[in-house]
């Protein structure tokens, strides 16, 4: 599971590297005898990457945010017509998200009742909870690999997660 603060230091690791690399590409020497190389062109370049502060809190946040919106693309699963053939249904969040869900909701959206069931790993579900007409819900701070959606009466209903 990706989170924020694995994020932050994967990003501040990038910055001390490519800050490494700045480093040693300024230290390189080349025999340019008998070649003909505008060195201005790259040395501008080489000074802008030299002056630009890549370590302020503020750039970081923004990548990070950055980041994060790819990461918290939600994904969704529906079934207007829940019906005892359908049941049970698994739904596998960590394989449609890349990881697991951290946060999301389920709506019962028809005339019946369903259960509803977590589980962290995809194998081992917790207790089954009843969801009745128009009830929703809602999850976070909480890792699911996958939610268990079983039928009692025909019904209906949507999730999503992130």
């Amino acid at each position: 599971m990706i989170n924020l603060a694995t994020i932050k230091k994967y990003v501040n690791d990038l910055i001390i590297k490519l800050d490494e690399v700045i480093t040693a590409l300024g230290n390189i020497e080349i025999d340019t005898e008998g070649i003909d190389l505008n060195t201005d062109e790259i040395e501008g370049k080489l000074d802008i990457l030299n002056a630009t502060d890549f370590s302020t809190s503020e750039k970081q946040d923004d990548i990070i945010a950055k980041l994060a919106e790819v990461i918290d693309t939600p994904e969704f699963f529906e079934d207007t017509s829940f019906v005892t053939g359908d049941s049970p249904v698994t739904l596998d969040l960590n394989t449609a998200l890349g990881r697991n869900a951290t946060q999301g909701y389920i709506i019962n959206d028809g005339a019946g009742n369903f259960t509803v069931s977590f589980s962290t790993d995809g194998i081992a579900f917790g207790d089954a909870i009843t969801m009745k007409k128009n009830e929703i819900l809602e999850f976070e701070k909480i890792s699911v690999d996958s939610i268990k959606i079983t039928w009692v009466s025909d019904s209906a209903y949507r999730v999503s997660v992130i």
